[in-house]
Parts: C-alpha cells; sequence; structure tokens
C-alpha cells in the first residue's frame, strides 16, 4: 500500500472511538495512493487491511479469529488485543531515553490504558499485547514450518512461502540492504550486505518500542527480545543481541 502510518494515524484518530477497522478500511479507500503498485516498498497499513479480509471471509472479528484459530490452538494464554484488571500488575511501564541517555518512566501501566479497556478496533497492524512465552510459542510453530505439539495451523510449503521476498531489488528503507520482504517481516536475501551473521532466508521483524524477533530456519533457531523503551536508535542491542547469539554457536 501506498499510504503511510502518519496519514493512517491521523485518520484513526478522525474517526468515532468505537471505530472499526472496517470503518477504517472504508475510509481508507477512498485516498488516492502515493505511488504505483509495485514502484516502491513502503512500511504502511497493509496487514490492518489483510485483517479486515479475514474478518469479512470468515465472517468473524479480528480478535475471535485469532483467539480461535491461533492462541486457543496454540495454548497462547496471555495474547490480547485488551485485557482485564486482573492482569493489570503483569502489563509492563513504558520508557524513554532522558537528555543524558538514562532511561526514564514514560507511562506506568494503568486501568485507562487502552490496552486494559474493551474496545472495537481490532488491527491486523498492530496492538496486540503477549508475554515473551506466548510469542516464542508462535515463533516455534513458524520455524516447525506451521506445526507445534500435534497442532497445525499452516503447511510447511504455505511458511516457506511467507518466508520468501516478494518484492524484488525494491528498497526496504526501515531496514537497510541486504533485506527483502515477505508476507509480513523481513528476509534476508544478501548476508554480506546485511552487515549481520543471521543466514539467508531468515526473517524477521521489530516493534515501535524496541520489541525485535527473528526465526533462522538453517540454523533451526529462533530469537526473541522485548524492550518497551521509545525512541531506542541511541540503543544498539538489537545488533547486538543477534551477533552475540551467532557467536555462540561452534558448528
Amino acid at each position: 500500500m501506498g499510504v503511510t502510518r502518519g496519514v493512517y494515524g491521523e485518520m484513526r484518530q478522525s474517526l468515532p472511538a468505537d471505530r472499526t477497522v472496517g470503518d477504517m478500511v472504508t475510509a481508507l479507500a477512498a485516498l488516492p495512493l502515493n505511488y504505483e503498485p509495485g514502484t516502491k516498498w513502503e512500511y504502511g497499513v497493509a496487514t490492518d487491511v489483510v485483517g479486515r479480509l479475514v474478518e469479512v471471509i470468515s465472517g468473524q472479528t479480528f480478535d475471535v479469529f485469532l483467539q480461535e484459530r491461533i492462541f486457543e490452538p496454540l495454548g497462547m494464554r496471555d495474547t490480547h488485543f485488551y485485557f482485564g484488571p486482573e492482569k493489570l500488575d503483569r502489563f509492563s511501564a513504558l520508557y524513554n531515553p532522558d537528555d543524558d541517555g538514562k532511561i526514564q518512566l514514560t507511562s506506568a501501566p494503568s486501568p485507562d490504558s487502552r490496552w486494559a479497556r474493551p474496545h472495537r478496533y481490532f488491527s491486523g497492524a498492530g496492538g496486540l499485547v503477549s508475554t515473551a512465552s506466548d510469542y516464542f510459542t508462535f515463533l516455534q510453530m513458524m520455524l516447525n514450518g506451521g506445526e507445534l505439539n500435534g497442532v497445525r495451523l499452516l503447511g510447511p510449503r504455505t511458511v516457506a512461502f511467507m518466508a520468501t521476498n516478494h518484492i524484488g531489488d525494491l528498497e526496504t528503507w526501515l531496514r537497510g540492504p541486504g533485506y527483502g520482504f515477505g508476507l509480513g517481516f523481513s528476509v534476508v536475501t544478501d548476508v554480506g550486505k546485511t552487515g549481520m551473521p543471521a543466514s539467508l532466508g531468515s526473517y524477521a521483524w521489530g516493534g515501535a518500542f524496541g520489541t525485535v524477533f527473528w526465526v533462522d530456519p538453517e540454523e533451526e533457531i529462533l530469537g526473541i527480545m522485548m524492550t518497551q523503551i521509545r525512541p531506542y536508535t541511541h540503543l544498539n542491542i538489537r545488533q547486538d543481541i543477534q551477533t552475540l547469539t551467532y557467536q555462540a554457536i561452534m558448528h
């Protein structure tokens, strides 16, 4: 999609408080694209549109579909679009760097948080809360080729297709040289150009508050780092944890 996240954010704010992703996609469809499809890669809101397609095709709201088709089968008990007050004490605080680069509290968990109160906007592009344990479960399923503990959600060739570069030589400006983009995450297409040790075909993505994951099918490993700081560009921890992981491999 050619709509940037800045424009998308403004649109979301202009809709009523009880808006849905369907409302947003309807509004989105009235906008012109920034460029012709296939001519440029943009980190936009395409996954929200995909989430809406899931709702239309399945006849379920996106939260119910995810709960019934993914979270419950895999035993992901702490992954939600919002949670009840009984889990508030487990919710992470948010931090930011001060003028000296030290970490300071931005906001503590609050009953007024959007994740603590029921709502109807179930975004495919972002909005779930989870735990490292739950996300490890999901990524292990992906690393296994779509199956975990006797539960198969995807076929191996579907997982491989998701982890294939689908944008040709277009630049993924968020990741830099050596990366393409698959169906939901960046894909290593040239190890030398990335400057990182992950294997060819490894796939990954990061979050707005410094989180990151990667899956390396060749080495049969996955990595997860969860943080809650923004901005995080003054830190090199994402690159460091991946480099240290591969330095520990001795075969």
